[in-house]
Formats: C-alpha cells, structure tokens, sequence
C-alpha cells in the first residue's frame, strides 16, 4: 500500500508539472523530498539507537538495530537487511532489530531517486517515437513493460526458495518491488482516462478495494511465501481505493476525508516511523503481552505528534531551506544518526564485555550437531565422512541420534551417555523436520522434501542395523502452532488442529518404528523436552533487554501444569505409537526439567534453556544420567 501511493503521488505530482509545461527541476524535486523524509528519520533513528542501549539485549539486536539505522541513514537498509538475511534456523529473529522497518523507506527514497530520470528518458524517447497526442501513452507503455517485469522478477524469486538469493532479495530488492509503485505510477498516467469511470463505479471500487485490502490482511502471514502473487491483494485493493478517490466525495472516499482519517493521513509518516521500534521495546521487556504491544503502538501517536508538530512540519514547509542550507541540514541528518548508531555500537562492546552479559552468551553456545555440521539437509545414507560420529574403543556398536533441532539438543548427553556405556554415536539432525512418516508444512519447512529426508534415512538406518536408534522432534511445536499443517501421506488427510493432527501424528510416528522393528532395530521416542516458554518461543539470551541483565533475572518460569497440557496431545500420541510397535519405547525427561509446581528456565544459577524451544548446552548435560539408563534399557541385546 506505501509503495502503490507513493508511486501515485509522486508521480502525479511530476506530471502535473509537466503538463503544464514547465520543465521537471531534479533539484526541486529532491530538496523537497529530503525535507519531507529525512529530518524525522534522522530523529527517530537517534532515539531509537539511545534507547537500544538499555531496552535491547547486546547478543545481537544491539548490533542489528546500529547497522540498520547506519544503512538507513544512507538510503540503503534494505541492502544491509537482504546481507544479514541468512535465514538460518538459530539465527536472530528479524523482529528484535528495532530499525527493521526503514527498509521499505530505502526502497522508497531508491525508487525517488530513479524515477524522475526513468520518466524523463521516457519523454524523450515519446517525443522521438510518437507524436504529440501519442507521447503519453509510449510512456504508459513503457512504464507498463517495467512494471511487468519487476513482478515478474518477484514471482519467480519468491517460489525459488533454494536459489541463493531467493525470497530474501524478493522481499527486500527494489528491483522486485518496484512493480508496486510502477503501479501507483500507472494510475497517474492514466487518470484521465479513469475519471469517467471513477465517477460512475466510485463508490463500489472503494468497497472492493477495502475487501481486498482486509483480506490480505487476514490471509497473509509469516507463512505466506511472499511478495508472490499474495501480495497483488493490497496492491490491488489500494489501487481500486486511488480510482474511487477521483470520483466525487462518496462512499469510501467520503469516510477518508472525515478529519480522524485525514489527520492519521498527515501523521502517518511519522507513526510508521515511531510505532516499530516501540513495539520492539515493549515485546523485549514484556515477552508473551501481546496486549501490551498493542497499547504501544496506539501509544506511539504521542511522539509521532510531536515529531509532525516541531520536526516535520517546520522543516517541511520552510521554503528558505535550499542551496547550502540544505546541504547542511541533510548532513546533519545523515551524520548525527551514524554518530548515535556508532555509540549504540561502542556501548554494545562495553556491555558485552561484562560478567553479566558473558554468562549470558555462554547460554547461546550451539550444540554439536551444529558445529560438527551434522544439522543439514543430506540425508543419512549420503553423509560421508566421519565428523558426525564419535567413536570410543572398542565399541559395543553404534547408536544414531535423528530428528530436528529438539533431538540435536540432546547431542551432549547423548554422546556423553553413549561413551559410559561403550557404543559410538552418530548425529543426523535436520532443523525444523520432524522425523516422522507425515508431511508438515510451516514456517521453514518444505514438507516434502523433509519428508523425503526422514524416507531415505530410514532406509539408510535399515542397511546400517545399528544397536538403537533414539529420535527426537519439537512435536508439542507443531501440534500447538496453527502455522504448522499435517498430512498423511497414505491418506491425503489434511490436520491443523491438535485433535485433527494427533492420528496423523500417531501414524507417522508408528510407519518409522515399524520400518525400524522390521529389521530388528530397537527404537526410543524422546518426548518433547518441556517448554516454559511455549507461548514466546523467541524469548531467549538474546531477546532479554540489558536493564534487565544488570538489575533482574531474565529468565521466566511457566507452572507445570500448563506446560504438561501443552505437551498432553503429541505426548499421548507418541506413546499410542509406541505402543502399538513391539520392540519400541518412549522417554520422557520433563521431572529433569521441570519442579513439581513449576518449569523455569534457570536452576539454582545454571541456564537450562538457551531459548523458548530449546535446552542450553548445560541444561543438556544434566540429562546424561537418564540417557545413559535409556541406552543401558534399550540398546539391542539389552535384559
């Protein structure tokens, strides 16, 4: 929606210009936009790295939010966004940078700063191609020709996932967005020829494009692949409430000029500036109260106020800024929040440096599947190599240890048990892919590929025969997640919610054991390890705000009984699987986790959970004793 009316404005304001015959002065045009935009970033982006310095965590969205707002002082946050995309599993939730939103304002100032030249080599070459009555629409046509191929461009970077830029550089490139201001930009050469039919279907184009507007917000969502095709819903719908506006003052058109709207019109720049990184705040000091978030956001009217009244509104229209006058104030603007990001940056190295924040860090350490690089998506019988295994004398035989990231959790206690009791151990983990016999589908994970993953290390484990196969995945996750979608390949049937989900859980789960005690190898299902922070999986170390790291603890506790009603559904299934295979068994760690009234995430100093779904390597190691009865119990040949 920013983008198509951007587009709208910003051309119809050229074209007016020309139209009347006057010639399109690039400075102008720029000195009016850097008075527009860049004195209340230059604000905010300073506010904001000030407050970071106490209301975000130094294990990284510290540092994210004082490279963000470096690059976007330099119109270019998005670049510095599309870098730091790796996407990987573990890595920071793109939600704690508290400057993430400036990137679709470098998208903006980009395309400011390649319009006005794309629409004046669009004139001349009109004027050389067309005659006078024609010119127009050469320019229509080849703003058409652009428009089309950046969507083009996005669609196909948005459903190539494995490509190495992939939905990342479709999210973030001006390249791939640029079709939705092109757009906007339609509208305005066309708008002549759309006002006859504005003001004959006015009122119904603006219901219809509300419809589409509000359907995209209830259908899209972190699952959806985006900007795809999902996204022609707003920009359609924005484009249909632009035409109804040219009819006379009715309908939808009416309700935007009533001075509510019009008012949040004129301060909407200043509250998508102010409202992001307010929520970021307030979602780091109050994990889980989505409430809360939304009383900040209505909240960050009060500043936005502020800014429009003494920042924005004085600069904006201060017809005197020109010349050298505006070459210093947009250095200023550009300096003064490089100076404060930088600042974010030398007091980030000064907290980290400390013991509070150094016992922290150490709660983030990843696990060995992880630095072995056993977590990939090869499967099992195409691993080569031996970093993935280790080995003790003269072993008994080897036991494997497969699942998601929930199984490479246990890598520690697992490799340490397995070694007391002589067998050599082999990890092969993939994160985000349950090891069960059934199709999930959710955020980060292609369901069919993981499911051909978990296929074809079944079969590998069957040539292999090892002396007990131990498996592990966050079931509770993605039973609780209605992002995650189930379905049984043998019968198509589709589950999203727990109740729907348990039977194809259960069958996935009882295909794998069954494969395995066909061919003589036992098998043990490790429950979910609980999860106190069920409800905020992205709480962690690294969530935790550097207040909180230096006067309280950061680490909440959840009442048992709720964490065991979290787990009951997948739990129950898991144990009709089990029981339904001779020679296969469960494991259920939540009394080593857990109090009888209560499951925190620290125990008398020592950090359990390194985040909402997953043990710390530490709290790992306080499960080698039940993984060393567990092998003694379960391993082939065992009494």
């Amino acid at each position: 929606m920013f983008f198509v009316i951007s587009g709208f404005v910003i051309a119809g304001m050229i074209l007016r210009q020309l139209d009347r015959g006057g010639a399109l002065s690039l400075s102008s045009f720029y000195t009016r936009r850097m008075r527009r935009l860049l004195p209340a970033l230059a604000l905010l982006t300073v506010a904001t790295a000030v407050g970071s310095m106490a209301l975000l965590s130094p294990l990284g969205p510290q540092q994210a939010t004082a490279k963000t707002g470096i690059a976007a002082s330099l119109f270019s946050a998005n670049f510095q966004l599309l870098r730091a995309g790796g996407g990987g599993y573990f890595d920071l939730a793109a939600e704690a940078n508290a400057l993430l939103h400036t990137w679709s304002l470098s998208v903006e100032e980009q395309f400011y700063l390649v319009f006005p030249a794309f629409l004046i080599l669009a004139g001349r070459a009109a004027v050389r191609l067309a005659a006078p009555s024609s010119r127009r629409f050469v320019v229509t046509t080849l703003v058409l020709v652009a428009t089309l191929g950046s969507f083009f461009l996005s669609c196909y970077f948005t459903y190539r996932p494995n490509y190495a830029l992939g939905r990342t550089f479709a999210f973030y490139s001006p390249v791939t967005r640029a079709w939705e201001f092109g757009v906007g930009v339609l509208l305005a050469l066309i708008t002549p020829a759309l006002l006859r039919s504005a003001r004959r279907f006015g009122p119904a184009l603006g219901v219809a494009g509300i419809l589409l507007v509000g359907f995209g917000v209830i259908t899209i969502s972190s699952t959806t692949l985006f900007p795809g095709l999902k996204v022609l819903f707003p920009v359609a719908g924005t484009a249909a409430i632009l035409v109804a506006g040219l009819s006379p003052n009715r309908g939808v058109t009416a309700l935007l000029g009533l001075r509510l709207p019009v008012w949040l019109g004129d301060v909407s720049y200043g509250w998508y500036l102010w409202h992001w990184p307010l929520i970021v705040f307030a979602s780091a000091m109050w994990p889980g109260a989505r409430w809360v978030l939304a009383v900040v956001a209505v909240g960050s009217l009060a500043p936005t106020w502020a800014s429009y009244r003494f920042v924005e509104r004085p600069i904006r229209f201060n017809n005197g800024l020109t010349g050298r006058r505006i070459v210093a104030m947009v250095a200023a603007c550009v300096v003064l929040p490089i100076v404060a990001c930088l600042g974010l940056l030398y007091v980030n190295r000064i907290e980290a440096g400390s013991d509070a924040v150094k016992s922290l860090s150490v709660v983030l350490t990843p696990h060995a599947d992880s630095t072995r690089g056993c977590d990939n998506p090869t499967p099992l019988g195409e691993r080569s190599g031996d970093a993935c295994t280790w080995a003790v004398e003269h072993p008994k035989g080897t036991i494997f240890l497969v699942g998601d990231s929930n199984a490479g959790h246990f890598s520690e206690p697992m490799v340490g048990a397995a070694a007391r009791t002589g067998y050599d151990v082999t990890i092969s983990t993939l994160s985000a892919c349950p090891f069960v016999d059934a199709v999930v589908t959710g955020p980060q994970i292609d369901g069919e590929k993981c499911h051909e993953f978990v296929a074809e290390s079944v079969a590998a484990l069957k040539d292999r025969r090892p002396a007990l196969v131990v498996i592990a995945s966050s079931s509770t996750h993605y039973f609780n997640n209605s992002a995650y979608q189930f379905r049984d390949p043998r019968t198509g049937a589709i589950g999203r919610t727990p109740e729907e989900k348990a039977p194809i859980w259960q069958q996935g789960v009882a295909s794998v054991l069954h494969q395995l005690a066909e061919a003589g190898i036992p098998a043990v299902v490790v429950h979910t390890a609980p999860h106190p922070n069920e409800d905020v999986p992205s709480w962690g170390p690294a969530t935790c705000p550097a207040i909180r790291m230096f006067t309280t603890s950061c680490g909440p506790s959840t009442e048992r009984a709720h964490v065991e009603e979290q787990q009951r559904p997948a739990r129950e299934a898991e144990k009709l699987a089990v029981a339904s295979v001779p020679g296969s068994a469960s494991a259920d760690f939540t009394d080593d986790l857990c109090g009888a009234e209560v499951c925190t995430t620290t125990r008398d100093g020592l950090w359990l959970y390194m985040d909402g779904d997953h043990v710390s390597v530490d709290g790992a190691l306080t499960l080698t004793d039940g993984f060393r009865r567990l092998i003694e119990d379960h391993t082939a040949g065992s009494s």
